[in-house]
């Protein structure tokens, strides 16, 4: 049995196109009606800004029959207020936010934090926080705190559009 190949084609191989993976991000988001986007709901802004959705006002529709959607968010990782405005019927660009818990084994001078998982996966790449301001030294105090006292500190580390930042922290008992 005999394959059709396009014209000019000599061969099945030359007719395989090479798929090269590229990064365009396109994992990081997902695309969402802006009139389905509620309170607290995540949102990018300003093209690469992962936002939590602090307001929305809707305005009438006008000339061309769209309702237009004002969102008012917050940045999750730098607290900076954003505004931006989408039709209604037009998809946004959502970010896929994932929220993680680790335990903390230490902290170095350098401000790096020793992190392991539950399933015991060790990571070494994630600093203390410096956003909100003071975080990173309460965090400090913390870790230090509970080494002496034989507790843990468990930190949620939230991750979007490949950056990451600890979001809050907890003591707990061992």
């Amino acid at each position: 049995m005999k394959t059709a190949q396009a014209p000019g084609v000599e061969s099945l191989e030359d007719d395989m196109m090479i798929h090269e993976s590229g990064n365009a991000d396109a994992s990081l988001t997902v695309p969402v009606a802006a009139g389905q986007l509620k309170l607290g709901a995540h949102i990018i802004m300003n093209g690469d800004k992962p936002c939590k959705i602090i307001e929305r006002k809707d305005s009438k529709t006008g000339k061309h029959g769209h309702l237009k959607c004002r969102f008012t968010a917050i940045d999750i990782f730098t607290g900076d207020k954003l505004q931006d405005l989408h039709q209604s019927t037009h998809n946004a660009s959502c970010p896929v936010v994932v929220r993680t818990e680790y335990d903390v084994m230490g902290v170095d001078d350098d401000d790096y934090m020793t992190l392991m998982d539950d399933a015991y996966e060790r990571r070494f790449d994630l600093k203390l926080p410096t956003f909100p301001e003071g975080t990173g030294a309460e965090l400090r105090t913390a870790i230090e705190q509970a080494a002496a006292d034989d507790k843990t500190v468990r930190v949620a580390v939230t991750a979007a559009m490949g950056r990451e930042l600890v979001t809050s922290f907890k003591t707990i008992v061992q």
